[in-house]
């Protein structure tokens, strides 16, 4: 499973939140015509443009809970990476913050469902919030789904709907080194990945023996 590293732009360390198990579903609408570049730059920026530093900033003593967001450049790196992908294709972010990367992914690509995790459940909040609220505009929104709980216990290979996830993202490059772990491992047992995209290796000290489940795969 390829990594694909150095995409993202972190805007600042986050506070962390308990473990949220409740799911918020946006449903699924009509297809519509799939965003250029600088159309989707214009949308991300009408959907999250407001939200401030402030907004994603983690409370002092608080290293858990960290937010990095990916400038729309990368998020359009990102798909070109993926390769084709079709509507039997499900995304999954892990720790997806405001929900920047699920929405572009869903106006940009032709998967059949995006899926953001994210440990903050205010965060999860507020994009479903923009994303309620920008729907009509833009239908392809609608097959969007955030679930707030924490990735270390979220059992991403098991429970739907992320153990269908086809194509992973983790922006993983502030997470601490026990959810690194949990993910790595979750990761690794999810049955329908072919692609996972991380911002940073979870094998520092890589070579081409190296014995590390993930590394095998």
């Amino acid at each position: 499973m390829p990594g694909v590293p150095d995409l993202t732009a972190a805007v600042g360390a986050t506070e962390a939140s308990a473990t949220v198990s409740a799911s918020v579903m946006v449903t699924s609408g009509s297809e519509t015509p799939l965003l250029t570049f600088p159309e989707v730059a214009k949308a991300i920026s009408a959907l999250f443009g407001d939200v401030s530093a402030a907004d994603v900033r983690q409370q002092s003593g608080r290293m858990y809970g960290n937010a990095g967001e990916v400038l729309p450049k990368g998020v359009g790196h990102l798909a070109t990476a993926f390769g084709p992908v079709d509507a039997k294709d499900v995304f999954l972010d892990i720790e997806a913050g405001i929900g920047n990367v699920v929405a572009q992914i869903a106006l940009t690509t032709n998967v059949g469902a995006c899926v953001g995790q994210e440990v903050r459940s205010e965060l999860c909040a507020l994009a479903v919030e923009r994303l309620r609220n920008s729907s009509n505009n833009y239908p392809r929104l609608q097959k969007m789904i955030m679930i707030a709980t924490d990735v270390r216990d979220a059992a991403i290979s098991s429970k739907p709907p992320m153990c269908d996830a086809t194509i992973v993202f983790a922006n993983n490059l502030l997470f601490e080194e026990d959810t690194n772990l949990v993910l790595s491992r979750g990761l690794c047992a999810m049955p329908s990945a072919r692609v996972v995209a991380v911002s940073c290796n979870f094998c520092p000290r890589h070579r081409a023996t190296c014995s590390q489940l993930f590394c095998t795969l």
